[in-house]
């Protein structure tokens, strides 16, 4: 130490010398309640850490010193020291941090003395009652090659009150030490957890290693949770598996402890050092039994490395794998899940055959409900392959994820089923209506189609086509009904429209009936054209007749009465057109009648006035001989007359050859 170091020391402690020669003269017992300390740590050469000065009090304190015994290889940074501004704040306290001077048997080790003051300002006490209240940086050496030890001692603690006896009260604490290692690297386990299932599986855990220096060896504590185990080799051994790092001299061996503990030693006859300076030392084994727990904790502690000069250098703190039963943690809660959906799917089938019994064993039930039985079978084989193969843990999440789809599809499905009984409750309801409708306009239909063939036979094949179309119509209507009813799409809305084919129900028929009257009125009127027509044939036969005896009876008069015949014929004529225009018309009926009266009236009267003419003529006195027959008459220029002309001579041949002249007046 320098005189001006030691100086400002003095400086400083004659400062509060007034409130730590009490203290120092004063102090009372060390209360198990205040305490310092440090953490543990390790560090490379020429690094430097900061390291936290801890203050636990359950005592007010207001001031604080102590000293650091800091090992070879470990020196004090000047001028590092810093407050904890939330604990010292700088108008409360002032703190100090120096070197002083060793014993001479510390010196020897090589060790050195740092003192750490903090001074009130006052009677200030430092704040809270645990956590920092300062931080000093130290540097690694060449010298640090072993772990070694930082030890606090003259930990000294000051009140603002006073003793009974006047004295400041004091509080002498209690010495702590820490530990500091060479930071030559760190162990590291390759997994943060691993899975285990409770039959005797076993699993590898893999150690690695950092070095920052040349290896030669290694020994731990491995903690193993109850119901974990080491597996062994056939004679009993521990199994190990050897990292390629590991030189062949090398070899693993290990011994239980008194406290159940397995120690395990790496180490060689030579001083052959491991390859490389990083990657997997060895690897060891575990296996679960069914005691295992859900989740338990592997440790490695109590590590120490050997580097190629022999030294024995601890790594601080341990190494920790969670360790998780793969049954209880995964197989388990998943087999749990899959069972609440057997419970919940069960409970729907329940409620399917009870509340939609009419439905439950249609093919759209029996198919839905298959479904979501199919899939609860499928997620319990995904479970089972991923728990035999050890990735159910890796995956759970994934491997469960369609549970909450398939809760979803339990509701679903019941929430179908019991809309589709709603469903097909109403379209059966609907089908029965709708049929009973439909049967109705068949009724009616059939009734027209009896009515025209019994009443209307006459012309019934005219309404054959439109009976068949209406059918069509009706069939259609049904067609459509039952395909709605067989897709269980018929509603209480639901309607058919007959409108159309019972208005042609009701065409049919009154066409039927017209149609029937026609071709009764064309039979009526046939049979009155055939009746009339006879009439007719008649009334002309008697027109005939009596123009024949006119002119063969009544030859001399006969040209007086032409225009008569002719008028009669005319009068007839007239009868026979008009009779054939109501026939083509199709307007004869049985009550039809031609009124000849005036004709027959006509030819009886043209008959008897050329027989009047004919007695009154002398032409009526020239006779031919007994059944001669008049061949004609003929002027005396030889030329044929149709009658006797008046005040000439007239010849008159007969067919007996004999021919007579007569002068007609």
């Amino acid at each position: 130490m320098t005189k001006n170091t030691n100086t400002s020391m003095r400086r400083f402690a004659a400062k509060c010398l007034w409130i730590w020669g009490m203290v120092m003269a004063f102090v009372a017992s060390a209360e198990a309640e205040n305490k310092v300390t440090i953490d543990n740590f390790n560090i490379k050469v020429d690094e430097e850490k900061t390291i936290s000065v801890y203050l636990e009090n359950s005592d007010p304190m207001v001031g604080l010193q102590m000293d650091f015994k800091l090992p070879k290889g470990l020196d004090f940074v000047p001028n590092s020291v810093q407050r904890d501004e939330v604990r010292l704040s700088r108008s409360s306290h002032s703190i100090y941090m120096n070197e002083v001077q060793s014993s001479m048997e510390d010196m020897a080790k090589g060790i050195k003395t740092v003192r750490l003051l903090i001074q009130p300002n006052g009677i200030y006490n430092i704040a809270g009652d645990r956590g920092a209240v300062a931080y000093f940086k130290v540097r690694a050496n060449e010298n640090m090659v072993e772990t070694s030890e930082i030890v606090l001692d003259n930990i000294v603690g000051s009140s603002s009150e006073f003793e009974e006896s006047g004295n400041i009260k004091g509080y002498h604490l209690d010495s702590y030490t820490a530990h500091v290692s060479p930071n030559v690297g760190f162990f590291y386990l390759t997994e943060d957890s691993i899975c285990v299932k409770n039959d005797g599986s076993v699993k590898k855990v893999s150690l690695g290693l950092r070095n920052y220096t040349s290896v030669r060896g290694m020994e731990a504590v491995l903690s193993l949770p109850e119901g974990l185990s080491l597996d062994t080799e056939a004679n009993g051994a521990p199994k190990f598996e050897y990292g390629e790092r590991l030189p062949q001299n090398l070899s693993i061996s290990s011994s239980i402890l008194e406290d159940g503990r397995t120690k395990l030693v790496l180490s060689g006859l030579t001083s052959e050092t491991l390859k490389g300076d990083t990657g997997v030392v060895f690897s060891f084994f575990v296996k679960a039994s069914e005691t295992f727990q859900e989740v338990a904790e592997l440790s490695l502690d109590e590590i120490i490395l050997s580097d190629n000069a022999g030294h024995g250098i601890n790594m601080e703190g341990e190494l920790v794998m969670k360790v998780i039963n793969s049954f209880i943690a995964y197989y388990t809660p998943a087999n749990d899940s899959i069972q609440g959906l057997r419970t919940r799917y069960e409970a729907a089938v329940e409620k399917i055959n009870t509340e939609a019994a009419n439905v439950k064993d249609s093919a759209i039930v029996v198919n839905a409900v298959q479904e979501v039985a199919t899939r609860i079978e499928d997620l319990q084989k995904s479970v089972n392959e991923a728990y035999a193969n050890e990735t159910l843990a890796t995956i759970y999440d994934e491997v469960l994820a369609p549970v909450v789809e398939i809760d979803t599809a339990i509701v679903d499905m019941v929430e179908m089923v019991l809309d589709y009984q709603q469903k097909v409750t109403a379209n059966e309801e609907a089908y029965t209506r709708l049929t009973a409708d439909i049967a109705a306009v068949q009724a009616k239909l059939d009734a027209a189609k009896t009515t025209i063939e019994t009443d209307y036979a006459e012309v019934a094949e005219q309404f054959t086509a439109d009976i068949a179309a209406l059918q069509e119509d009706v069939d259609s209507i049904s067609n459509g009904v039952k395909g709605l009813y067989d897709e269980v799409k018929l509603t209480v809305e639901s309607q058919i429209d007959a409108t159309a084919i019972e208005a042609g129900i009701e065409k049919v028929l009154a066409d039927a009936a017209a149609a029937l009257a026609t071709e009764e009125a064309k039979k009526a009127n046939e049979e009155a054209y055939t009746r009339l027509t006879a009439d007719i044939t008649a009334v002309q036969a008697k027109l005939d007749a009596a123009k024949t005896t006119i002119e063969t009876d009544y030859a001399e008069v006969a040209e007086q009465f032409t225009a008569d015949i002719a008028a009669l014929q005319e009068d007839i004529d007239s009868i026979s057109n008009e009779v054939k225009g109501l026939y083509d018309e199709v307007k004869l009926t049985a009550e039809s009648q031609i009124d000849a009266t005036a004709i027959e009236a006509g030819i009886e009267k043209v008959l008897a006035d050329a027989k009047k003419a004919h007695e009154g003529s002398s032409i009526a006195g020239v006779k031919g001989p007994e059944g001669a027959e008049l061949l004609g008459i003929y002027a005396v220029s030889g030329k044929r007359v149709a009658a006797p002309l008046k005040g000439q001579v007239n010849i008159f041949k007969y067919s007996d050859g004999t021919v007579k002249k007569f002068y007609m007046k």
